[in-house]
């Protein structure tokens, strides 16, 4: 929990100052990177992603699956595992 005093001074730079608004929810980013991806690829095109097996690499490759699933057929994201070498050892 943050005092009165640092939670004033985070609301005024980031809302007074910056110019951010508060209506951030995950749903909403979510919807808004389906909407992007959607856009950008098209309806008939397929995705090659490369997973090396970090969380960023898979996140991408889970929200291209999703904003892109069109009934039953997954088949317009193709995720190819990269091994580069650099996993924790026996992972």
């Amino acid at each position: 929990m943050t005092n009165p005093v640092e939670s004033w001074i985070l609301n005024h730079t980031w809302f007074d100052i910056c110019g951010l608004q508060g209506g951030f929810t995950l749903g909403k980013r979510e919807q808004q990177c389906n909407y992007y991806i959607r856009r950008t690829v098209g309806r008939d095109k397929i995705v090659v992603i490369l997973v090396h097996g970090g969380v960023d690499s898979v996140i991408c490759a889970a929200l291209f699956h999703k904003a892109l699933l069109q009934g039953d057929d997954s088949s317009r994201v193709q995720a190819i595992y990269i091994d580069n070498g650099f996993l924790r050892k026996d992972e």
